[in-house]
């Protein structure tokens, strides 16, 4: 298989950058039946009166096609490629935009452009008020919780969760997912700056042969600088809603059983820095 296609496999399967990250550094049969399982429960057509086929087949289609491949030869193909450099690492890059459609039209082999096309679509950013609306979050009849030692590595509040067994996987991905959604994007920062017009913002998402997501790609291809790529990045988490208060909204979590968590991350993550 192309190696596009199983990245818009990953893409599609994994909805926020640090499980997606975490996937490519270290592909696992168990994490991916996870994101799965998590997707699938979801978009059950029969969940929903049929209004997600489309969005299931392309599920299933993009679990099955990693699931063909052993996780060592995953492994071996992100890192020749260079995917885990690329998309493993920043939680405050702009997310890649993606349709599951690019996933179903790639493997039946229609619409060669369609990955492309969507990639010169830049994602809206809701208002004010939509960063203050948090949806309930309803618990799936199989919730899975870590087993295991925490990793011995710096960590994100949201991973740092879940790896202590605080938060269920599907939840982390659930408040990722909002998280990611209500994060400005970047292009559309820097063309508020006026550091880049439309057509610039349209020849960095084609120029997918370059490494890097969207900030790291339009450095390297000369249209910002070092600086202005670092603010990007710094004013996009800045603006982005806090992934803590989603577990508080639902009621996981306690305003002081978060702080003592943010307590407990600050002091893993001095270990490992």
């Amino acid at each position: 298989m192309h190696i596009a296609q199983l990245q818009n496999a990953v893409n599609l399967l994994f909805c926020d950058s640090d499980l997606k990250g975490a996937y490519f550094q270290n592909p696992s049969r168990e994490m991916l039946k996870k994101a799965f399982r998590s997707l699938a429960m979801a978009e059950h057509p029969d969940r929903n009166g049929g209004r997600s086929h489309e969005h299931f087949v392309a599920i299933s289609r993009a679990y099955a096609a990693l699931s063909e491949i052993p996780p060592g030869e995953l492994k071996r193909i992100f890192y020749q490629k260079r995917l885990v450099a690329s998309f493993g690492r920043s939680a405050t890059a702009a997310p890649t935009p993606y349709s599951p459609n690019a996933f179903v039209a790639e493997t039946s082999g229609q619409g060669r452009n369609w990955q492309q096309q969507q990639q010169q679509r830049m994602p809206r950013h809701p208002g004010r008020a939509g960063i203050r609306r948090i949806p309930k979050y309803l618990p799936l009849c199989e919730e899975s919780y870590y087993e295991g030692e925490l990793p011995q590595k710096t960590l994100p509040l949201g991973m740092y969760l879940y790896y202590s067994r605080h938060i269920s996987f599907q939840m982390l991905a659930h408040a990722l997912a909002w998280q990611r959604d209500l994060r400005p994007c970047l292009g559309e920062l820097a063309k508020a700056w006026k550091w880049l017009d439309d057509a610039d913002i349209g020849w960095i998402l084609k120029s997918t042969t370059i490494p890097g997501r969207f900030a790291e790609r339009a450095w390297r291809m000369g249209y910002i600088t070092v600086k202005q790529r670092n603010f990007l990045l710094i004013h996009q988490r800045s603006m982005q809603p806090q992934v803590g208060q989603y577990f508080i909204a639902n009621g996981v979590l306690t305003a002081s059983q978060l702080n003592k968590a943010l307590r407990d991350l600050e002091r893993h993550n001095r270990l490992y820095s």
